[in-house]
């Protein structure tokens, strides 16, 4: 997330059902899995010196951060966030004519500043493309 080139994205906290003493050279191992489409996330993590382990999922629950209630207001004006307005972008030249790679060239050409790098740009594209198109 500190890096030049971070991935514009949202940072997920995973907490563990209680507080855990861990030394220098302890191993942690955490599986995360994901549902997007579902807005589900499931974690597991493992000490493996206590032999602790701990299970959690967004599946009973989903957290709503203020913000995200205030979206919701029916009087509130919406606008196309940030990576909407991206895929606005993507999608505006799906015209059955064009190739994926000529969208991609199109895009790393007109919209350099989409994404950190050429390679998240290409992508982006990539998925946007795989998910909405026929």
């Amino acid at each position: 997330p500190l890096s030049a080139r971070a991935i514009d994205r949202q940072q997920a906290f995973l907490p563990i059902g209680e507080a855990l003493t861990v030394k220098a050279g302890d191993i942690i191992s955490a599986t995360v899995m994901a549902r997007p489409a579902d807005h589900l996330i499931a974690w597991e993590v493992l000490h493996t010196v206590s032999g602790k382990k701990f299970s959690h999922s967004t599946w009973q629950g989903d957290l709503l951060m203020q913000e995200q209630l205030l979206r919701n207001r029916p009087d509130r004006a919406p606008r196309l966030s940030r990576i909407a307005q991206a895929r606005s972008v993507v999608l505006g030249y799906c015209d059955g004519k064009l190739s994926v790679a000529q969208i991609q060239e199109i895009v790393l050409r007109e919209h350099p500043d989409l994404f950190p790098s050429p390679e998240e740009i290409k992508r982006f594209v990539t998925a946007v493309l795989t998910g909405n198109t026929e």
